[in-house]
């Protein structure tokens, strides 16, 4: 992921990715199975990479885990014709949303992409109870209390080498921080920064 792209972009792109994905499965994706896929994918990435790819900064909020900024990009992506909305009446009250891509050949440009192709292709035909009864059984959330912001460092500790080793790889977590960094690259640093700045023998 380039510097040049900020944590609303990442959030925006990845969002229409997973939809993207979803619709070449001809898989229908709720409002909120989009959240609790993305949030799974985010999961994946940190199994696999060490780091988040969504740009979310997920909290427990009153049903898992979830982000105020993303209903604001998916109405802003809705407004700007990049995503369908259907919206009809639950029996049991309040409103269920469909959501489709417009366009299917968006893909998030980096590894991540591959984590959203793969729990979208595993977990997207699922109902929403079972995601939901997933995500809350995912470490993150296991360990946290509503209200607080997941600790993805409870999957496995980061170290500078990890870290080092994920260049190139998407945008950085820094769970003790609860801070998003554009780039792996713009992470390294700060966390050099705070250690007194980086050895001359290992300058990027």
């Amino acid at each position: 992921m380039s510097a040049d792209i900020s944590e609303r972009e990442r959030v925006e792109v990845c969002v229409l990715a997973l939809l993207a994905a979803a619709e070449t499965m001809r898989l229908e994706i709720t409002r909120t199975k989009m959240v609790k896929l993305l949030y799974l994918a985010d999961v994946q990435s940190v199994e696999h990479d060490r780091i988040t790819g969504s740009g979310v900064a997920w909290r427990w909020m009153d049903y898992g885990p979830y982000d105020d900024v993303l209903r604001e990009v998916e109405d802003d992506l809705v407004k700007r014709g990049l995503v369908r909305r259907e919206t009809s009446p639950r029996e049991e009250g309040g409103e269920r949303n469909v959501l489709t891509a417009v366009d299917t050949s968006i893909t998030v440009p980096d590894d991540f992409s591959d984590h959203i192709r793969t729990t979208v292709a595993e977990k997207g035909d699922w109902k929403i109870e079972k995601l939901m009864d997933y995500a809350y059984e995912t470490k993150p959330m296991a360990a946290a209390s509503q209200g607080d912001t997941l600790d993805f460092t409870v999957m496995g500790h980061l170290t500078m080498a990890d870290i080092e080793e994920s260049i190139g790889k998407g945008p950085a977590y820094d769970p003790d921080e609860c801070t998003f960094y554009a780039s792996t690259e713009d992470f390294i640093e700060a966390m050099w920064a705070d250690r007194g700045g980086r050895p001359a023998d290992l300058a990027l």
